[in-house]
C-alpha cells in the first residue's frame, strides 16, 4: 500500500472512530428530562479542575460573558472549532467575554498536549467522570451554552463553528435585545 492509501485509510478509520465514540457518548449523557437545562434557564454551577490543577466554578465568571464549550481532542469537528473559538476568544475578551473549554474525559497529558500545539489561551477544564457533561445533558460534540453575566443560558449552538459565526452569536448574546 502507498503512503497516500495510507493516509486516506487513516482518516477514514479515524472518523469512524470518533463518530462511534460520539455516538456511544451521545448515548449513555443524552437522556432528555426536566432538568436538562434549556435556553432561559440558570447556567448549572460546577467545579472542575484547570489544566494547571487549581479548582474552577462556573459562578467565577458571574458578571461575565461566558461561551462555555464541551469537546474533546478525539472529535474532529471540535479540533477544527478551537482556532475559531480562540480568534473569537481574543476579540472579545477586553468586553468581559470568556471562553470555558470544558474537556471530556480525556487525560491532562493528552489534552495539555493538544492545547499547546493549537495555542489556545483560553481557560480549559477536565470534565474526567463526565458529570458537568451528564448535568449539561450534552449529546454530540461540540456544544456550546453562551451565557449571560447574570448566569443565564442565552444561547445553546450544537455544532462546530466557524469564526464568522461564534462572532455572529457573542453579538447576539450582548444585544440589548438578544
Amino acid at each position: 500500500m502507498n503512503n497516500q492509501a495510507r493516509y486516506w485509510t487513516r482518516r477514514i478509520l479515524l472518523l469512524i472512530m470518533a463518530v462511534m465514540i460520539g455516538f456511544a457518548v451521545y448515548q449513555t449523557v443524552n437522556q432528555k428530562s426536566d432538568d436538562a437545562p434549556e435556553v432561559g434557564d440558570p447556567a448549572p454551577d460546577f467545579q472542575l479542575t484547570s489544566l494547571d490543577g487549581k479548582p474552577v466554578k462556573l459562578s467565577d465568571y458571574r458578571g461575565r460573558y461566558v461561551l462555555l464549550n464541551f469537546w474533546a481532542t478525539w472529535c474532529p469537528p471540535c479540533r477544527e472549532e478551537m482556532p475559531a473559538l480562540e480568534k473569537t476568544y481574543r476579540a472579545y475578551r477586553d468586553r468581559g467575554w470568556v471562553v470555558l473549554g470544558v474537556n471530556i474525559a480525556e487525560t491532562n497529558v493528552t489534552v495539555g498536549g493538544f492545547v499547546r500545539q493549537q495555542g489556545v489561551t483560553f481557560p480549559i477544564v477536565l470534565d474526567s467522570d463526565r458529570s458537568v457533561t451528564e448535568r449539561y445533558h450534552v449529546g454530540p460534540i461540540p456544544t456550546s451554552y453562551f451565557i449571560g453575566p447574570d448566569g443565564r443560558i442565552r444561547k445553546k449552538v450544537v455544532r462546530p463553528m466557524d469564526t464568522g459565526f461564534a462572532r455572529l452569536m457573542v453579538q447576539q448574546v450582548m444585544s440589548p435585545d438578544k
